[in-house]
């Protein structure tokens, strides 16, 4: 089972803001954030995953329960949850992948492509594949590809930075693989777009079925903490 959802910041009534943040346990360390960006896509996240595991659950909105692994991987402590999520989010877009199995999501804004980066960091494959694209923009959008696919596979490994970039391709046969044997495991990637600017990438260790984005209103996140 896996399950993809997203929530554009776009809507989000800024005039709400404070009175969430000291709503929802735990979220008044967004205050921390200069940024009110930053703060609403804390907090969406937040309400999102609130949402999603109890929804899945009998456990109440706010008396969802998180802990965090050895390398900081975020995680429902509620035992009678048993859900892996993950939670990843860029400019005006916040996603959020659950699954019965261990989960990464990233999604990244496409900006101007930091070839060095790809070049000292990212496996052989990666660079050639990127520098291989016909233009510049070509060479953009196909470096976010590849860094959405790695962070995928990094967060859901839940290894952090610990795990190096360029000990595993995400590309093979010059494409983004499908799915992949890393370190003795099977991994499945999917990929997609949203509002085509915003590549993201999706790593399970459960197969991945062709599964459809969920997008969800703030509002309907909003009505959901007051329930």
């Amino acid at each position: 089972m896996l399950q993809i959802y997203a929530v554009s910041i776009k809507s989000f009534p800024l005039s709400r803001l404070e009175e969430l943040l000291h709503h929802i346990p735990g979220c008044e360390r967004l205050l921390k954030y200069v940024k009110a960006e930053d703060r609403i896509r804390g907090l969406i996240g937040q309400m999102l995953i609130r949402k999603l595991a109890s929804d899945a659950s009998s456990v109440p909105f706010r008396e969802i329960s998180f802990a965090a692994g050895p390398y900081g991987k975020p995680s429902i402590a509620d035992a009678a949850i048993r859900l892996d999520y993950n939670i990843s989010h860029s400019g005006e877009w916040v996603v959020c992948a659950i699954s019965d199995a261990p989960v990464g999501i990233d999604v990244e804004q496409i900006t101007k492509a930091d070839l060095d980066t790809a070049k000292h960091f990212f496996a052989p494959a990666e660079y050639a594949f990127i520098v291989d694209a016909k233009d510049a923009v070509r060479q953009q959008e196909r470096f976010f590809s590849v860094w959405t696919a790695k962070e995928s596979y990094i967060k859901a490994l839940g290894m952090g930075l610990s795990h190096p970039l360029d000990s595993f391709s995400t590309v093979a046969d010059g494409k983004i693989i499908t799915e992949s044997v890393i370190d003795g495991r099977r991994w499945h990637f999917a990929t997609f777009r949203l509002d085509g600017n915003y590549p993201v990438a999706v790593c399970s260790a459960a197969s991945l079925a062709a599964e459809q984005v969920v997008f969800i209103e703030p509002d309907a996140l909003i009505r959901r903490c007051f329930e």
